[in-house]
């Protein structure tokens, strides 16, 4: 890229072509082609030529100024992009709440790793606050937390679009409607998050906003023992829609809205105040753009199941 101009600067410190080869370990017919180069693309004559001397025209005066900060600049361009390659090199400790963790990381980081190969990644999964904790106290360098951020010293910023869903199983009295009133849900069991996790703190909120007191509560501690315990006729949940993307397609689990509910929220990054690392920075970035075509393709299969619930199909995932 740089060759021609470094052609230049040798024949005009040097003013001969053999010494010009010699610096740069090129024959003498490169140096004159990539001579020949700059004057055809240029219209100009840099280089007046005798078979004793090379003598600079007024225009090989002018170019070598530009051509001597031109390479000062490439270098220190590629400098800079050498640092920051090093800068990539080495350990990025991820944090995840449990549904991002378990139904959305995995896919973020593969693409992830594939691009920074160098990158050495450990993901540690928990919930919302133990995660937020962690990042807090520098022991994670970024988290991907579902629930509400308090904590000082923690930044966050919302990252991608989430929506619960009323799960129930196939059989379950609540499976043939379309849309659940808010009163078929005050005396059912609820299985429900344990307490720190970012969907029980969102599940207390529906249950405070709709005064639901519900009169028996199931708690597990995973999204995995939750969703056995709806299909097992246990009760019903919400849940991330990503969390039971699986048993809504394969009709194990029946996802319905809630008449009159907001189930809408976001999956949130928390870093630790002033504790970027160029590390983190590329996940950053990466993750933004992952999440702009995840939030396409979840609003495409959000239209699909209101779609089919409306004509008295299983909505699908």
């Amino acid at each position: 890229m740089m060759l021609p101009f470094q052609v230049f600067v040798a024949v005009y410190e040097l003013k001969n072509f053999t010494r010009a080869a010699e610096r740069l370990y090129l024959t003498q017919p490169a140096v004159s082609g990539h001579i020949q180069q700059l004057e055809s693309t240029f219209g100009v004559q840099l280089f007046t030529r005798s078979p004793r001397k090379v003598v600079p025209t007024a225009a090989g005066e002018a170019l070598y100024a530009r051509a001597k900060r031109l390479l000062a600049e490439y270098d220190a361009m590629v400098a800079e992009l050498e640092r920051f390659q090093a800068s990539l090199l080495g350990p990025l400790h991820i944090g995840a709440s449990l549904t991002v963790g378990e139904s959305v990381l995995p896919r973020l980081i593969g693409g992830f790793a594939r691009r920074y190969p160098r990158v050495d990644i450990e993901v540690t999964v928990g919930n919302t606050e133990e995660i937020v904790e962690k990042v807090a106290v520098g022991a994670l360098d970024v988290g991907f937390v579902e629930g509400r951020v308090e904590r000082a010293g923690v930044e966050r910023r919302p990252w991608l679009r989430d929506t619960l869903a009323l799960l129930v199983a196939p059989g379950d009295p609540l499976a043939d409607q379309a849309e659940i009133p808010v009163s078929d849900l005050k005396d059912r069991t609820w299985i429900v998050r344990e307490h720190g996790s970012g969907t029980r703190a969102f599940v207390e909120r529906f249950f405070a906003e709709f005064g639901l007191s519900p009169r028996r509560r199931l708690v597990f501690s995973s999204n995995t023992a939750v969703k056995e315990a709806v299909m097992s006729g246990l009760g019903v949940s919400l849940l991330s829609r990503f969390a039971a993307r699986r048993e809504i397609a394969h009709g194990e689990l029946l996802a319905r809205p809630i008449a009159g509910a907001d189930l809408a929220r976001s999956f949130d990054l928390v870093w630790r105040t002033g504790a970027h690392t160029p590390r983190a920075e590329a996940l950053f970035s990466y993750a933004r753009s992952w999440a702009e075509e995840a939030d396409e393709e979840g609003v495409e299969e959000r239209q699909g199941e209101r779609g089919a619930a409306a004509d008295g199909e299983r909505p699908r995932a």
